[in-house]
């Protein structure tokens, strides 16, 4: 017994640096995981971008009217803020992903088309933004246009696609001018295509989106959130 001490102390010694090998290698690990993930392109520039998240009170903010009134209000003293070069609002900003701005692929009706069926195609991200949104966050718009004012006024109904979007809707087609539906809403007509963003979180693919002009309380799926 005596004999077989030594070496059993030998090998307690040898578990002892493995595992602390094994604990100084872990923060170097996710060093470079966190450097890896702050290289990695989003489609977005973050450069000099300030956001921040903004919850009404349900009870003090029970009308629509009083939740659009709040917004139209926050929009214009951003617009007032020294050194500001854009502002906008949106729904929720990439690249997290939330289950509340997705949608089923099925519910886009292209005018002219049979509806797809109502199991296929996955969920599609639509977000609701004011005109500054694809200036202030470095967005390319492909072709076509961004938002502009008058695009806010309820009967416009135009809608910006992301480019995977335009390419699995129109493939091989100018998607500029088209009618879509989504879901229970209003029939849109396309006015441009936006380069794809990381909006699916940071490790999932990147999910096809539409934007919408962020203008009215919602009334559908599909509409403006407030």
């Amino acid at each position: 017994m005596g004999g077989r001490h030594p070496l059993f102390r030998q090998m307690l010694v040898a578990v002892q640096v493995s595992l602390s090998l094994i604990l100084l290698a872990g923060p170097g690990l996710l060093l470079r995981t966190l450097l890896n993930l702050q290289d990695q392109p989003i489609g977005i520039r973050s450069e000099g971008v300030v956001t921040a998240s903004v919850t009404l009170s349900q009870t003090a903010y029970a009308q629509p009217e009083r939740r659009l009134a709040f917004f139209d209000e926050l929009e214009a003293r951003m617009h007032r803020i020294p050194g500001v070069r854009e502002s906008a609002l949106a729904n929720w900003l990439p690249p997290a992903g939330r289950i509340e701005s997705q949608m089923l692929y099925a519910l886009l009706n292209v005018a002219g088309r049979t509806a797809t069926s109502k199991g296929s195609g996955g969920m599609v991200m639509w977000r609701g933004v004011t005109p500054g949104y694809f200036a202030a966050l470095g967005i390319p718009i492909l072709r076509g246009r961004s938002f502009q004012e008058e695009d806010r006024q309820a009967n416009r109904n135009v809608m910006i696609l992301s480019d995977s979007l335009a390419r699995r809707l129109f493939p091989g087609e100018d998607p500029l001018g088209k009618q879509i539906l989504p879901g229970k809403g209003e029939w849109r007509t396309v006015i441009g295509v936006a380069a794809n963003v990381k909006n699916n979180g940071l490790f999932k693919p990147d999910a096809p989106e539409y934007y919408e002009a962020r203008n009215i309380p919602p009334q559908a799926p599909g509409a403006m959130p407030p």
